[in-house]
């Protein structure tokens, strides 16, 4: 996120017409370099994006700015096959990408007035200092600001943090790389999830060459829907864009309901059959099955309905700030996890692996997760608790849950002074609560603070799909584009400091 906005910050500034003052921009950061984030950190080549390389980019408004920069470094191949907009690339390789965007953006900013420096420090709080700004305390130092944009990217699961400490649990699957170097190859290995980062975690192990069983657990056993081959993209109706721009200056809420009716309407103008979204929330047949039945779908025809849901990511936001809060709670007692199990796809090159995995009978997929505890007195063993079933042992346990937004109950420091203060409140879905029109943070009084802002999965409360590339590069541009006309407005020409 931080390097999006930085990105969007000097081509503002590039793009703007009068004077501006110099502006100083530190960004705070503990690793040795800026750009990848957590995300995109160096890994094994088996950890692929989850959207074709034709849709990721920094850039808002230039979905091939990531194929542009694979051309400059005579990238053209991987794993032997051309790179096509429609090519599953490395996560590390798009890290690599960032961090040419970064530098880029800093030599680029130089020449403009912005001055981008890296502190590799983390911020342990930001004080309200007036009339200097904002004061800023990490463990060694303090510095000062006018404006801050908080871009502290995902929270560590808050799953099974009992388990924390124990031999042969892990946290979290990443780096995958980690997995295969830390774990026996003959072991019994329980992923806990079914979703994208449990997929990441097999597909890792087989391919370092784990012989020992492998199980994946969660609680409904869906595994993420297989990407399209011969999907074709779709351009939202304008009366749909409209109704909701409408809805959104008018502070409409909507009923679950009358949202879903939103969606069918459009189905319809697509002319993609609402059955097929039905179809997505039965109860899973057996893994096998499924994943032949989704690499069949996947690799004959179109399935509208994804290149749909990829559309929608320039909407998302707004059809989520129009729900109302008993649609909110509906939508994630009942269908979040099928949102999630469905609209987040995964390549069909790992499909194919797991399906391998499957019939080998090297890899078990199974729904009713209920518990997972240490086996008492007995180094690296745990039993897992499944519905209906006997119980499971493994020797190694992954939690591959996924991250979490719930600011509440994070450990951060800079999250809790934040709370503790009340100049931040926790949002009841998700990171903190953000004023929707200008991504700004809002206090436990429910006043705007007009010189903090937020962007990424602190955001998710506000803007429901943040995990998102192309969301993410659309608020950061947002952000950066006002604070630009802000520095423009402001007669003031003393130098002025932005941390990230």
């Amino acid at each position: 996120m931080a390097t999006s906005f930085l990105f969007h910050l000097v081509r503002a500034r590039v793009q703007a017409q009068s004077a501006l003052p110099r502006l100083q921009v530190l960004v705070f950061e503990p690793a040795p370099a800026v750009g990848r984030g957590a995300a995109y950190a160096d890994d094994a080549p088996t950890n692929l994006l989850n959207v074709t390389a034709g849709s990721m980019s920094v850039a808002e408004d230039d979905r091939q700015h990531f194929l542009r920069w694979l051309h400059r470094q005579a990238i053209t191949h991987f794993q032997g096959e051309q790179i096509t907009h429609d090519s599953f690339l490395p996560r590390p390789l798009f890290g690599r990408y960032l961090e040419d965007v970064y530098r880029e953006t800093c030599a680029t900013g130089a020449t403009l007035g912005v001055d981008i420096r890296h502190v590799r420090e983390a911020v342990h709080d930001v004080r309200a200092d007036p009339p200097a700004g904002y004061r800023l305390v990490t463990q060694q130092a303090e510095h000062i600001a006018q404006r801050v944009i908080l871009a502290i990217g995902n929270l560590s699961s808050a799953a099974f943090e009992d388990l924390r400490g124990h031999a042969g649990y892990f946290d979290s699957p990443y780096p995958v790389r980690a997995l295969a170097c830390g774990i026996p190859r003959d072991v019994t290995v329980c992923v806990l999830g079914t979703s994208l980062s449990a997929i990441d975690a097999v597909v890792a192990l087989a391919e370092a060459g784990h012989t020992g069983p492998m199980y994946c657990m969660s609680r409904n056993g869906r595994l993420p829907s297989v990407r399209g081959l011969k999907n074709q993209p779709v351009t939202l109706s304008p009366r749909l864009v409209a109704t909701l721009a409408e809805g959104v200056a008018q502070g409409r809420r909507l009923t679950l309901r009358e949202v879903m009716g939103l969606l069918a309407d459009e189905l319809a103008h697509q002319g993609i059959a609402f059955d097929e979204l039905l179809d997505l929330q039965a109860a899973p047949p057996p893994a096998t099955d499924y994943l032949q039945e989704e690499i069949t779908l996947s690799s004959s025809r179109p399935r509208q309905w994804q290149s749909l849901g990829n559309a929608l990511n320039a909407v998302v936001d707004a059809i989520w700030q129009q729900l109302d809060d008993a649609g909110r709670e509906r939508f994630d007692a009942t269908l979040r996890s099928i949102w999630m199990a469905r609209r987040v796809t995964f390549p069909i090159e790992n499909a194919r692996r797991l399906q391998a995995l499957l019939r080998a009978g090297r890899l078990q997929v199974m729904p009713g997760l209920q518990s997972v505890d240490p086996v008492p007195g007995q180094h690296h063993r745990f039993r897992i608790q499944a519905r209906d079933r006997a119980e499971l042992h493994a020797d190694v346990v992954i939690n591959a849950t996924s991250f979490s937004a719930d600011a509440r109950h994070s450990d951060l420091p800079l999250l809790r002074n934040l709370l503790d203060r009340g100049e931040a409140c926790p949002h009841r879905f998700g990171g903190l609560c953000v004023d929707f029109a200008t991504g700004n943070l809002m206090r436990s009084d429910g006043s705007i603070n007009a010189d903090i802002s937020v962007l990424g999965t602190m955001a998710a409360g506000t803007y429901f799909w943040t995990n998102s590339m192309d969301v993410n590069a659309r608020l950061a541009r947002g952000v950066a584009g006002r604070l630009v006309q802000e520095l423009c407005a402001s007669e003031t020409r003393a130098e002025r400091t932005c941390p990230i």
